[in-house]
């Protein structure tokens, strides 16, 4: 442009981004947003490039990787982060300077935000990349300013497209689209599901806001690329806590288990998004790590977009892509006998139509053999939308079970597989004459000191040394959500083992443990020998770094003994289960059964042994849900609760258990177990502890305290230790009494003055430690505003998450 002798020259392209219904368009055709964040990691200098340069090789590899779309967390980029987008056609939605703080509460602040939202416009409008803005990240506030700050925009510049702050309560009804969570997460091994009805009243575009969060384990080789102005200090005290753990030598291992099962995960995922008519897109978080916030670990590139070798680009684009076959299947195990039966979709979003497919699908063993195969009718396949192909059903008989088979659906150059496995359509199993199989550790104990072979299925173990388990790993970070359960990072085991002889499996997690997992029991193996490793070992978080097994063997005094956390006699009606079993007896009742280390008869005794059990204590309860019973809470299983009634008349607080016992005993205190199934209904926040030798007169309380809102072990000393027949643990109030006036309690128990130091080993960790009569003492981590409902079986997030403020650098 010339004005006179000046001129100027700007830089513009001509696109049209819109929305129809609930699609983006790009020049009136449908797009499918598939996106990552950039939450300004700047390993280096600690600030985002200014030249062009850098940015084109960070979108080059993102769309290596299928991707076509960059969210900036709360952020908005240089100049150089848009102009390289042009050029490489990523779709790029920047965000208002705030997050998770509510609008409205601070003028001056939501003075700076609004003349902010404008420069943002007025300044990188003409790019053709710019093509979304959400107000930030994670925040409500009055909503008369919301409003009003989304209309500002869609007046001021309406080339973009805008919505309110990405996930939150309060979508302003101007909004253009809607980013959310719309029931994300992992629902099962099956591949049926998806998220329709999650979307089914939206009437504009939706976004999967910050898929996966599945955490990878840091890799300490990592510590020597960071050469500027940060240094890695929290990889290495996860470095040193694991030598001081004795084992630093598994880290390898750990991060090649973590890593392939994380990356399972977001496929999965992903494709969940991809297989439901109408989703608009979705903005993962991560394909790169986010190592300064909690140590969130959560993709598979590093913080320099480096890939960590988990995956490909080329495989990657094989479920995240431009054109995607998916495959809807309702499970992943398969017993010889049944049909195979699944349905094929593909998810087309390519620039023009795709003319005469002719999608197959085959079935294949480890070794390439064919299974079966076929095709699929000849079609048209219309681009931008969700389109059906056919039906998938074939026999297994020919699959030489127990085996893992690898289904893949081919339409044109695209490509992509599912694994499934197949067990034999046996009866449930027997061991053999010479193994002993047991449920209570007095059985075990006295087979073991007979010399025998031992298979143990402890229905009874001490809150001190197990967890429950479950199938996903951690959520985002176990630094900034330590209160997940149980937050641990997936299996780790040698296939080649001869206990897997019959049931085939990779290192890592992998589907066909879903099941098995999510009804599973962990050990806390920390005071074994140091050398000592469980035969199916669970990866812990690097926060807490347990010794975690599910299945471990050893020699206990002349005997031998297999420990298994999956109650697999009662499961065997399921196909893995079932099988897991039959090579779990065989292994036992094989001369390969050899454990090469002992374990100490006295450690196996505070792990399994039931003292209160054993002493024929009674307990009994002031209130009970009938289904909830006060014995739950010394039966030594934390899956099982003590709950007091929660229809209405609901009783008040105080509630009140009481444990009786034959005959005096001395205790230094007292151990209490939140409920572990996930809700925290009826955890408990103050407490007081009460003794006596004939169950009447009570007196002062021994303890008195408040336990900290977490499902950790809590632990409560006392003075000095104390003779009683009669306990009375009172629940004084709740932390959410005014809803409901509740309690609840998955294990409570005695420390005795013999084995104190057993008693005080931690659940994940000691949350906190109480001495009457003394002030209270927390231990743990500070607590902040952050407030989360996770579910621990789907990944799906029930809440938003409120915090005070991201500290990116």
């Amino acid at each position: 442009m010339k004005l006179g002798d000046s001129e100027r020259t700007v830089r513009f392209g001509l696109r049209e981004f819109g929305a129809k219904g609930t699609q983006f368009t790009m020049n009136n055709r449908p797009v499918f947003l598939r996106g990552t964040l950039e939450c300004s990691i700047w390993p280096l200098t600690g600030y985002p490039p200014t030249d062009p340069t850098a940015w084109h090789r960070i979108y080059k590899i993102m769309k290596s990787y299928g991707l076509n779309h960059i969210r900036f967390h709360s952020w908005c980029p240089p100049e150089a982060a848009f102009a390289a987008a042009d050029e490489e056609g990523i779709m790029v939605q920047t965000e208002g300077p705030m997050a998770n703080v509510d609008a409205g509460l601070d003028p001056v602040r939501d003075a700076f935000v609004e003349a902010e939202f404008k420069r943002i416009v007025d300044t990188y409008g003409n790019h053709p990349s710019f093509c979304m803005v959400t107000l930030g990240n994670e925040y409500g506030g009055k909503m008369d300013l919301l409003t009003r700050w989304v209309e500002m925009l869609r007046q001021r510049d309406p080339r973009h497209l805008y919505s309110s702050a990405s996930n939150n309560g309060k979508m302003t009804a101007n909004r253009q689209f809607t980013e959310g969570f719309f029931g994300r997460g992992v629902h099962g091994p099956g591949t049926a599901n998806d998220v329709r009805r999650a979307i089914e009243h939206e009437d504009r575009p939706p976004v999967g806001h910050e898929i996966g969060q599945w955490m990878y384990w840091p890799d300490t080789n990592e510590i020597k690329k960071w050469t500027g102005v940060m240094a890695l200090k929290n990889y290495e005290m996860i470095r040193d806590d694991l030598a001081r753990k004795h084992l630093l030598d598994l880290e390898p291992q750990f991060v090649q288990a973590s890593g392939k099962f994380a990356t399972l995960l977001y496929k999965e995922e992903i494709e969940l998004l991809l297989r439901t008519p109408g989703f608009a897109g979705f903005s993962l978080l991560d394909l790169h790590d986010y190592p300064t916030q909690g140590t969130a670990l959560v993709g598979p590139l590093d913080a320099f977009w480096d890939s960590k070798g988990f995956i490909t680009p080329e495989a990657y684009r094989r479920f995240c892509g431009a054109t995607v076959p998916l495959l809807r299947m309702p499970k992943r195990t398969y017993t010889a006998d049944e049909p195979f039966e699944a349905t094929v979709d593909v998810a087309h979003y390519g620039i023009a139509d795709i003319a005469n497919a002719k999608p197959a699908w085959t079935i294949k063993d480890d070794q390439g053999r064919k299974i079966a195969g076929g095709a699929l009718p000849e079609q048209k396949v219309p681009t931008g939308k969700l389109s059906f192909l056919g039906a998938i059903k074939t026999s297994l008989e020919k699959a030489g079970a127990p085996c893992k088979l690898t289904v893949t659906v081919t339409l044109s150059e695209y490509s992509n597989d599912w694994e499934i496995w197949v067990y034999p359509a046996n009866d449930v199993p027997k061991p053999s004459a010479d193994v002993v199989v047991c449920e209570k550790w007095d059985a075990a104990k006295a087979a073991l000191g007979e010399g025998k072979k031992v298979v143990f299925f402890p229905k009874s173990t001490d809150a001190a040394y197990s967890m429950n388990g479950s199938f996903l790993p951690v959520f985002w970070s176990p630094v900034w959500f330590p209160s997940q359960k149980p937050n641990t990072m997936g299996l780790l085991c040698d296939p080649k083992h001869p206990l897997f002889a019959q049931f085939p499996t990779d290192m890592h997690s992998n589907w066909q443990w879903y099941e098995l997992m999510q009804r599973s029991r962990l050990f806390i193996l920390d005071d074994t020998p140091a050398d000592f490793r469980p035969t199916l070992q669970v990866i812990d978080n690097f926060e807490r770094n347990h010794k975690l097994g599910v299945v471990f063997e050893g020699r206990v005094g002349a005997g031998q003994m297999l420990v298994c956390g999956f109650d697999l006699p009662t499961m065997a009606k399921e196909p893995a289960a079932r099988q897991l079993l039959t090579s779990l007896y065989h292994y036992a009742g094989s001369p390969a059964f050899k454990p090469a280390q002992e374990l100490s008869g006295g450690l196996m005794e505070k792990m399994f042994a039931n003292k209160l059990q054993e002493l024929h204590a009674q307990i009994r309860a002031d209130s009970q849900h009938p289904n909830y019973v006060a014995a739950n809470a010394i039966d030594g299983d934390p899956r099982t609760i003590w709950h007091t009634p929660w229809n209405e008349p609901v009783p008040k607080f105080p509630h009140e258990l009481v444990i009786e016992l034959p005959k005096p005993v001395k205790i230094t205190g007292i151990t209490c177990l939140p409920r572990q199934d996930g809700p925290q209904n009826g955890w408990i926040k103050d407490y007081a502890v009460h003794i006596s030798t004939d169950g009447k007169d009570w007196g002062q309380p021994v303890a008195k305290g408040a336990f900290k809102r977490d499902a950790n072990l809590h632990t409560v000393k006392f003075e000095k230790p104390v003779q009683t027949r009669f306990l009375k643990f009172v629940a004084l109030d709740g932390f959410d009494a005014s809803k409901k006036p509740c309690a609840s309690l998955a294990e409570l128990s005695l420390i005795f003055a013999d084995s104190s130091a057993a008693s005080l080993s931690s659940y994940g960790k000691t949350a906190e430690t109480k001495t009457a009569p003394s002030a209270p003492i927390l231990l743990g981590a500070p607590g902040g505003a952050m407030q989360v409902a996770i579910n621990p079986d789907n990944g799906v997030i029930a809440s938003n998450e409120r915090w005070g403020g991201i500290g990116t650098l």
